[in-house]
């Protein structure tokens, strides 16, 4: 008969295992908003009157999906937050804030004890042998 704290190490390992799934579906509503927010609106007006897209946009899902994971990494994303902010609203710091917080969420805390953790998982299989 399993115990509270072993329905517990269950679950805590059921969830670590979707967490790959969770990041996914994140980075792709991201995507979507990012581009109903900023979707052809990073681009620079030439002299000539031509427009030419800055490379790091949201015009299509793959500039956007580059433009997400570009921010996630922190490669240059202050460059994406400042167009951001300069083609609609100062309020546009909003989305980057939040997409930068859980984005790079990580839960370290939560590893470091998982050694404990592992060793009840297995004392749970070995008694159901």
């Amino acid at each position: 008969i399993l115990t509270q704290e072993d329905w517990n190490v269950v679950l805590y390992n059921g969830m670590a295992s979707t967490s790959p799934l969770a990041a996914l579906y994140f980075v792709a509503l991201m995507t979507i908003l990012g581009m109903h927010l900023f979707g052809c609106k990073f681009s620079l007006q030439t002299e000539n009157g031509d427009t030419v897209p800055d490379r790091k946009n949201f015009d299509s899902l793959l500039w956007a999906i580059v433009t997400v994971f570009q921010i996630l990494t922190q490669e240059d994303w202050n460059v994406v937050l400042y167009n951001g902010m300069a083609s609609t609203s100062p309020l546009a710091a909003l989305y980057f804030v939040a997409l930068m917080t859980f984005g790079n969420y990580s839960d370290d805390e939560k590893k470091s004890d998982t050694f404990e953790e592992d060793d009840k998982v297995e004392q749970l299989r070995d008694t159901g042998k």
